[in-house]
């Protein structure tokens, strides 16, 4: 977990770092700065991607809804993780969807660090599943 509200889940990470037993990464700046190969084109292409990514329809739902958009087509394809992987749907799943979500407990949204779009739903919940909106929210995280 960093910045007490995102987990290394994708990909594996969490695990390795898990299966090491390993508590926390420190990190110290050493006051020098970064040296990338070819700035110029670096900095073409983010503001390439600035300019662009609104016209990608997936990164406009994901920017609206967060990963929780993924959850109503899941369910009707009978792939939605339920039940820790036992199962791949679940008669409600439209009630924690994107939509839904940003209806009734979406307070604001945030982002990863210096990315373009705003896709974390900084969520409120009251009563079966209270929750905090500084850690995020019950919503399915990209």
């Amino acid at each position: 977990m960093f910045e007490h509200r995102y987990a290394a889940g994708r990909g594996g990470v969490g695990a390795v770092v898990g299966s090491k037993r390993l508590k926390a990464i420190a990190v110290k700046a050493s006051g020098r700065s970064v040296r990338f190969y070819d700035e110029k084109k670096l900095v073409e292409i983010v503001k390439w991607f600035n300019d662009n990514w609104k016209n990608q329809p997936g990164a406009v739902s994901r920017s609206q809804h967060g990963a929780a958009e993924l959850v109503t087509p899941l369910n009707k394809d009978g792939t939605l993780p339920t039940l820790n992987f036992r199962g791949g749907s679940f008669n409600d799943a439209v009630k924690v969807s994107g939509k839904v979500s940003n209806k009734t407990i979406l307070v604001s949204k945030s982002g990863c660090f210096a990315f373009s779009f705003r896709c974390k739903p900084d969520e409120k919940c009251e009563k079966s599943c209270e929750t905090d909106p500084s850690y995020g929210g019950p919503s399915m995280k990209p």
